[in-house]
């Protein structure tokens, strides 16, 4: 089987800084930057046609990366991630309004994912967190003179618990509340094992529920809910198969004898977490919680 086509089969990523088909710094159409700021890196991608897409093996858009391998080390307690990717989404979040952040700002969002699997809870746990005042922003002034944002949660679960797809949910609710913004919170897959409960992606591409696992629902983007959507996610899972085709990739094995093919097909269906990610993944919902708050002026409540 060729190089390529065991790529593209095998390696499933749901991160920009992993699906880069070439390096970048021999895009010539997508624009990225790195920046570090102490241990924490911070990447941006800018997807701007179709030629960029190619080099990226991602769809138009703007994608940030925050990386810090102190997220996983939930003892640690460590606040510098959550200050830097609560200035990260204020950016994108106004760059997509097109005004600054104020207490007139109204903001859907939307936890996804299965609370009771344990790898996919991210998204509810995080909504759990999120400090709503839709409710109460007529009935208490103290609200306004904090600054808070019109705040609204939802929790979509799974199509298998509701038999609603997601984005049909959120499509439902914005017609209803009306937000100028969606912020969609939801687990991801991931190519290698040190990205996985380290990394936080900001995209304003929308998201696919379900698609880390090959099982891709109804895109959750701007087109498809009426107004813009920033997916925010971090890698909980690896697919087996990718872990070990990347394996034999980075030890110069590319030539995948028939052997080889019926380990990897067979493991296409096996995905690999932390041994601890209930700690971990409780702690990132902290971490992406404490940053919405911030931005929309909650975090205090």
């Amino acid at each position: 089987m060729k190089e390529t086509n065991c790529k593209q089969k095998y390696i499933r990523t749901d991160l920009a800084c992993e699906s880069g088909r070439i390096s970048p710094d021999k895009y010539e159409s997508a624009v990225y930057s790195r920046r570090e700021e102490g241990a924490v890196v911070t990447e941006r991608l800018h997807v701007p046609d179709e030629k960029a897409e190619k080099e990226t093996g991602k769809p138009k858009g703007s994608y940030t990366t925050v990386f810090a391998p102190t997220l996983k080390n939930y003892y640690l307690k460590d606040d510098s991630a959550g200050e830097i990717l609560s200035r990260e989404i204020k950016e994108m979040a106004e760059k997509l309004l097109d005004h600054e952040i104020t207490s007139s700002t109204r903001v859907l969002i939307a936890g996804l994912g299965n609370r009771f699997i344990t790898a996919d809870s991210l998204g509810p746990l995080t909504a759990d967190k999120i400090h709503a005042t839709r409710h109460a922003k007529g009935a208490l002034p103290v609200l306004e003179k904090l600054g808070c944002s019109e705040i609204s949660v939802i929790h979509t679960g799974v199509m298998g618990q509701t038999g609603i797809e997601s984005g049909e949910l959120i499509k439902g609710t914005v017609g209803k509340v009306r937000p100028e913004l969606v912020i969609a919170v939801d687990a991801l897959a991931a190519r290698s094992p040190s990205r996985l409960a380290t990394t936080v992606q900001l995209s304003d591409s929308g998201i696919s529920p379900g698609a880390g696992i090959g099982n891709r629902r109804k895109a959750i983007n701007a087109s498809s809910v009426g107004c813009p959507v920033i997916a925010i996610g971090v890698p909980t899972i690896v697919d087996s198969s990718t872990l070990i085709y990347d394996a034999l990739e980075r030890s110069g094995i590319t030539d995948i004898s028939s052997p080889l093919k019926k380990i990897l097909d067979n493991s296409k269906s096996f995905f690999v977490s932390l041994n601890d990610s209930d700690m971990v993944i409780e702690f990132l919902s902290d971490v992406i919680s404490f940053a919405i708050n911030k931005v929309f002026g909650t975090e205090s409540l």
